[in-house]
Order: structure tokens, then sequence, then C-alpha cells
């Protein structure tokens, strides 16, 4: 495919892009102008003739060799893309791949464009807590912590999902700016609260009757779940409770391995896009796992979908994090740390035990994706931010460069 160069009011660089993101480029292409997206997954077709998807390296996360061959990739391709295109674009980049911010700095560098960093994980605090330092990335982080105040000082705006990762990057950056916090979002109307009586998915599945605990998605090798093992194990004899994971990832045959004996708990595959609806409405309960990885620098999209279509939050994560601060907040759940078995025990039999209170956290979940996690709501959000920065002058740069 020849590449298209525009010109584009907006070009947004996503290596590895989720339906949110596309979501998001087709309202700013309808409501803001000619939009660009450079990605490496295969997306389905844009449903307006305003934005144009062009394929780029795809991401590649099966070895630390191959992810730091498909990131150079990527970034090196979306370089090269941004020097051949005409006009002046405003750069919408991404912590994906983690070189982003830098892309957007080269950018303003050699064709002055603006851009707007766009952090869905803290680097390179992601790669030295999830233990990545090896090799190549021994040599990164002082490196990159001077870099990154760099790239993070000459963008015209940083965007972050939560509140502690906003307190992550502001080290990166100049006294006189401040971090957005516009988390991910998530389709209330499409994603909603389904009564197992009337839900086929809960029916076909053997969910009525019993408090259904839903890990829904895939599942990481970073995602500490020997807690939940644990409470799975203890929790067979109770009648009340049933584990339901729905999903792949990179555990699926050890959950399979582990728990396929388990008479509280059954074992499903990735389901459709159709499917999804009836599958998370049918949780009682949904385990979200932040890994240690994950701590302070990233924040499970899955939580905002989980809340709307109803479900109690059991969040399993370390440590102060968005994900915990969130159920906290909104009064969803509970959170307990990874490897506290019987904290997690504790707490499924607190919610098997107690309707009101199960029920309250579950009102609140509902509320909570209804009035603070909406497409209608986040995604308005960043078009006026993106709206801001197009028709505002470029910003100051801090230093002399």
């Amino acid at each position: 495919m020849s590449q298209s160069r525009g010109p584009y009011d907006f070009v947004f660089l996503n290596q590895s892009c989720s339906p949110q993101v596309l979501e998001l480029c087709e309202k700013i292409a309808d409501e803001l102008g000619p939009t660009l997206l450079f990605t490496g997954t295969d997306l389905r077709k844009s449903r307006t003739p305003r934005l144009t998807i062009q394929p780029a390296p795809a991401y590649d996360n099966s070895s630390y060799r191959s992810r730091l061959k498909t990131w150079l990739s990527y970034s090196a391709a979306a370089m090269k893309l941004g020097i051949r295109l005409r006009g002046s674009p405003v750069v919408v980049v991404t912590s994906n791949p983690p070189f982003g911010p830098f892309i957007g700095y080269f950018l303003r560098k050699v064709r002055r464009f603006r851009y707007v960093i766009r952090v869905l994980d803290v680097y390179p605090d992601a790669i030295l807590q999830a233990g990545l330092a090896k090799g190549f990335f021994r040599a990164i982080p002082f490196g990159w912590e001077l870099s990154s105040r760099i790239a993070f000082q000459h963008a015209e705006r940083v965007i972050t999902l939560g509140e502690c990762m906003a307190e992550r990057v502001q080290r990166f950056m100049a006294a006189q700016q401040r971090v957005d916090i516009i988390p991910d979002w998530v389709d209330t109307e499409r994603i909603s609260p389904i009564a197992k009586a009337n839900n086929w998915f809960a029916k076909e599945h053997n969910q009525l009757g019993v408090l259904t605990v839903l890990y829904s998605g895939n599942l990481g090798v970073t995602h500490d779940i020997e807690g939940v093992f644990s409470a799975i194990e203890q929790l067979e004899g109770d009648p009340r409770i049933q584990f339901l994971f729905v999903g792949g990832g990179a555990r699926r045959g050890e959950i399979i391995a582990r728990l396929k004996e388990r008479k509280n708990c059954r074992i499903l595959a990735n389901q459709s896009e159709e499917v999804l609806p009836y599958s998370m409405s049918s949780g009682d309960v949904a385990l979200v796992l932040l890994g240690d990885s994950g701590r302070g620098v990233s924040m499970p999209s899955k939580t905002y979908h989980m809340m709307a279509s109803g479900a109690a939050v059991l969040g399993i994560s370390s440590g102060d994090n968005d994900l915990k601060r969130t159920i906290e907040y909104h009064g969803a759940g509970l959170n307990l740390e990874p490897r506290d078995d019987a904290g997690i025990v504790k707490a499924i039999k607190r919610f098997a035990s107690d309707p009101v209170f199960l029920e309250q956290c579950r009102q609140n979940s509902r509320a909570a994706a209804t009035f603070s996690y909406s497409a209608a709501i986040c995604l308005e959000k960043l078009v006026r931010l993106l709206a801001e920065v197009r028709g505002a002058p470029a910003a100051p740069s801090p230093h002399n460069s």
C-alpha cells in the first residue's frame, strides 16, 4: 500500500491500537479534520472517509529481542512518515511504543510539528519494574530520564490515564506544565448490566444461583495470580461461589493446568465482540489484576468495562496505584495485595455473604462508569483538548532548542 502524505490536521502514532483509539481517531476526524492513524494493528475499516489508516510494523512481545526490534522498526517508520508528511499536523504520540515521546520531539525539531503525548504506561519505570532491564535495557534508565525531560517539556500537552501515573511523569516536566488526566473509556450503552435470568451466556455456562467471580481478558506473564489460585482451592467446597475465566494470554496454559480439575472453576476461550456484553455481565464480581510491574505506571482499561457491566470489582494489586484508587474512590469493591491469600478468600466470602454490600458495590461501579468513564465524557475531553492544541499557537520551548 502506498503511503498517504496528507495534508492532515492530526496524526496518531500508535503501534498497538485498541478499539478505543480507533474510536477516538474517527471522532477527531469527524469533528476536527482529516486524520491519519499509523498503526501495526489490523483494524476494521474506518467508518469515516476523513480517517486514513496506514499500516505500520506490528508489535511482537514474544521475547525481549522481538520487543526491542519491533519498537525500533515502528519508531524508524514513524519518523520517516513524519518527514514526508505535507502540512503541519498536530501529532499525537503514545508510550506505545515506549519511544513515542522521542518521536514527537524528533518531528518537532525536524518539521516543527506540535505534538501531544498520551501516556499509557510510564517508561522507563515499566521496564524496570517488569524486570526487563537486561542486556541493552541495562543502559536505559539514566539516559531515558534525561531524554524524557526534553521530550515531555517540548510537548504541547501531556495526558495520563490516572493520578498515580500523572505523579510519576511530573518529574519529566517543567514547573509551569500540567498533566491532563483523561482515562480510557467504555461504551456504557453496549456494555451494561444484564440480569443473569435474562443472560443466555450465564445460563449456558451454569452461572445462575451462584456468585460468579469473573476474570475476563488476557492474562500476562507479569500478573501475580498465585493468591487467586490459592483462593480458588480454598473455596472449592463453598457451593455459593463459582470462578469463571474468559480469555487467553501467555498464562492460559498455566490456568488450565492448575484449575481444570477444580469443580468451582470454568475456563473459556476469548469471546467474540458480539458475545462480550453477555460474558462480561455474567460476573457478579470482576477480578482485575495489576502486576507489580504496573504499580503506579499503568491502569488496566478492562476495569472500566467491568464497571460498566455492573460488577463489583476485586482488585489484586500492590501498593498505591490507579486501580486501587479507582476502586476505593468510587466504592466499587475491594483491593487486596496479590499474595494475601487469606484476604482474597475473606473478600470473596464477604461478597457472597453480604448481598447489601455486593449490591452497593455493583451500583457504584455502574454509576462510576456512566458518569466518569463513558465514551461520551472521556472522548469529549480529548476532542476539546486537541481542538485547543490545534487552535493555539505553539507552546514556547522551555529550553533554547
